[in-house]
């Protein structure tokens, strides 16, 4: 079986997660964005290397509540998101040596100019306390389904969005409202 691509593996998460539950790193992510770095890897060595991790951080994640492996998921992509607009700027960076080893204190990434190095730290958004709050958003989330199935199984007529599952397969523009029940 062939590995999966990162863009592959985000859309397996996503949809893992959608079925279920809400996961803030995950939504912050962007399946277009992950096509931009997969198709830039194969030129640029740095985004190659960071499309990898990429892939390794998604497919780390097995289950809704993965949300260590979500949060470094979220970290690798945007890493490579921030290299990616660099490039696009034509500021080549490296990868400083032994980044992404556990515990390092070590700036991201590094520019060399002609009037000395540059260095990048880049910093990704998280929820504050995040374990205990995806654990909470995670929960709310599984109890809205469970009662929005209980009143459809009930009969109630009532609507949902169902835009998370659209977003991540890239088809955000059509958040149609789904009826349920009769």
């Amino acid at each position: 079986m062939m590995a999966l691509t990162a863009a592959q593996e985000f859309l397996r998460v996503a949809q893992m997660v959608s079925d279920l539950t809400v996961s803030v790193p995950i939504a912050l992510i962007s399946k277009e964005r992950i096509s931009e770095i997969e198709q830039r890897a194969p030129s640029d060595p740095t985004i190659g290397a960071l499309n990898a991790e990429l892939r390794k951080k998604l497919k780390a994640i097995a289950r809704p509540e993965d949300y260590t492996q979500m949060a470094q998921a979220y970290e690798a992509y945007a890493e490579a998101s921030f290299c990616l607009v660099m490039a696009d700027r034509g500021v080549q960076l490296e990868r400083t040596p032994g980044t992404g080893k556990l515990n390092q204190k070590r700036p991201d990434f590094v520019h060399h100019h002609g009037n000395g190095d540059i260095y990048f730290e880049v910093k990704a958004l998280e929820i504050a306390a995040p374990i205990a709050r995806h654990k909470e958003i995670a929960h709310q989330a599984l109890e809205i389904a469970a009662d929005l199935d209980q009143r459809a199984r009930a009969g109630s007529s009532f609507r949902q969005s169902v835009g998370n599952l659209r977003a991540a397969s890239g088809n955000a523009s059509r958040r149609t409202p789904m009826r349920y029940g009769r």
